[in-house]
């Protein structure tokens, strides 16, 4: 069981949109207009003086990067004490929507900078700027939800991207396959990947662009937040995402500034995959009951 359900929902904000499958709950304006311009501002302050590492873009005279920017969150880090208690706060309000107060057993928060494509769009198909994945990958098996808050407007592209529909059996059981394989982003498929588990990942990939994916369009200080996790403690098929190329509109370049979460399963409920598969489905029955969010 949960420790404890530790806010009342009353006190929680409320989503304008939800959903169970995958569990998913988005809330616009979790963050001024004002406070985003306040984290942008402390995440550029992070890569003053130093070389910018990531994928490289170029804009103008400008050079710029897909970077993912740690957030500081220690004085001794060279943050004024009124930034720390900022940046605790967006902490502290993430974790009471998902029910699980920030711990030493997660990374703290980051900001990725994803410049435009110079790429023109093109009609009918959507493009990836990091391809798709679960939250899991890069070595992270107890993450469980993550909090995705855009910084920025982006009037053309940039849009969070879920392909996998529970409506579809066949698109379900081949990201259940990918997974089994070992595959937690797509990156990981190449030419010498087993046949099927190429012909797997191109259908995945391909169904981004179907009607019926799901998209959350990137709106200044709108929060989603989502599962990786499902009922039994297993990775969520239906949360493969991945973000859409940001494109220049208009001829005026649009920035797009994201602030992240990963949220992990607390380290004392990490002592057996019982004890993690029953901490994730209390969780999710405390967060479902909490938002009212139904089937």
């Amino acid at each position: 069981m949960l420790d404890r359900i530790f806010v009342m929902s009353s006190s929680l904000p409320k989503p304008s949109f939800r959903s169970d499958e995958p569990l998913l709950m988005i809330f616009d304006d979790f963050l001024t207009a004002d406070e985003c311009e306040r984290v942008t501002k402390l995440s550029l302050r992070q890569v003053e003086g130093s070389k910018m590492g990531g994928r490289r873009s170029c804009l103008g005279k400008i050079l710029l990067y897909i970077k993912v920017i740690p957030l500081p969150v220690r004085e001794e880090e060279k943050i004024l004490p009124e930034d720390v208690e900022f940046l605790e706060n967006i902490e502290d309000r993430i974790g009471q929507i998902c029910q699980c107060p920030p711990h030493e057993g997660e990374v703290p928060l980051v900001t990725m900078l994803t410049p435009p494509s110079k790429q023109p769009a093109n009609d009918g198909e959507r493009r990836l700027h990091l391809g798709l994945h679960v939250d899991t990958n890069g070595n992270r098996p107890f993450r469980f939800c993550t909090a995705i808050i855009y910084l920025s407007d982006v009037s053309e592209g940039g849009e969070t991207v879920f392909p996998v529909n529970s409506t579809s059996p066949e698109l379900v059981m081949g990201a259940q396959m990918l997974l089994k394989s070992g595959v937690d982003h797509l990156d990981k498929v190449d030419e010498k990947s087993p046949e099927g588990i190429r012909v797997v990942a191109d259908m995945v990939e391909t169904a981004t662009s179907a009607p019926d994916a799901f998209t959350v369009q990137a709106r200044k200080g709108r929060l989603v937040l989502f599962y990786t996790r499902g009922d039994r403690g297993e990775i969520d098929p239906l949360s493969w995402h991945g973000g859409a190329t940001v494109h220049c509109s208009s001829g005026k370049p649009t920035m797009k500034w994201t602030l992240q979460k990963f949220k992990e399963i607390p380290v004392d409920a990490r002592e057996s995959g019982e004890r993690i598969r029953q901490w994730v489905h209390d969780n999710r029955d405390a967060v479902k009951k909490i938002y009212g969010v139904q089937k």
